[in-house]
């Protein structure tokens, strides 16, 4: 212990005890009021999600196209499935960080604008999709056979699909992030990025795990 902290008098190291503990206490009453499963993705959610975002926008800067287009806002959608909880939450916490992202940076000088997405059925879907989007995270907690109606629509519409969820790369979304305790994987499904008319710089192939297969489409 040292010497200032010795001099302190005792009334207030007790105040600052008490005040760390009462804090403690905070924290275990907000995590009782959530279940396990819940605490435990708020933790991930707070841990990962803004590294994994960060690293998406950054690989996204070095596709062609979006490089080109200067002049024009990166308008993002964020598409979820409002029956599954799982995906109402990932797709909640990632419009919350891509705002706050957008309010500190911008995308190679572009303003960033984050729309959320929901999944429909029929052509609820295209018309959902068809607001001029650049780019479509899609979150976690999607059936697969509504995966491929999404990818059927982005690719008419030459939308970069990109993703947090690993089992999308093979479904056929272009591009992904992973973290795994902090260290971050990037993906590219090349075949998809063809179907989307995505073209990334050779710089960030070098640096990314390529998946190739055909994909996309239901077997």
């Amino acid at each position: 212990m040292n010497k200032a902290h010795k001099e302190m008098p005792k009334d207030r190291r007790f105040m600052d005890m008490a005040a760390v503990s009462a804090l403690w206490v905070l924290v275990i009453i907000l995590l009782l009021m959530t279940s396990p499963l819940q605490a435990k993705r708020h933790l991930e959610e707070g841990k990962y999600i803004d590294l994994r975002l960060k690293i998406l926008m950054r690989a996204l800067t070095y596709e062609k196209g979006l490089q080109k287009k200067k002049d024009v806002p990166l308008r993002t959608g964020v598409l979820f499935d409002p029956q599954s909880p799982k995906s109402t939450l990932e797709s909640s916490a990632v419009i919350r960080t891509l705002e706050a992202q957008a309010g500190q940076l911008t995308f190679m000088g572009r303003q960033i604008v984050v729309i959320g997405v929901p999944l429909a059925k029929g052509p609820g879907l295209a018309a959902n999709l068809g607001i001029h989007l650049c780019v479509l995270y899609v979150a976690a907690g999607i059936k697969d056979k509504d995966i491929f109606r999404v990818l059927k629509q982005t690719r008419k519409q030459k939308i970069i699909t990109f993703t947090g969820t690993e089992q999308y790369i093979d479904l056929g979304v272009t591009l992904a992030v992973i973290v795994q305790k902090t260290s971050p994987r990037i993906i590219i499904n090349e075949s998809a990025a063809r179907a989307e008319n995505a073209v990334f710089s050779s710089r960030l192939l070098q640096l990314v795990e390529i998946r190739g297969r055909e994909a996309g489409h239901e077997p």
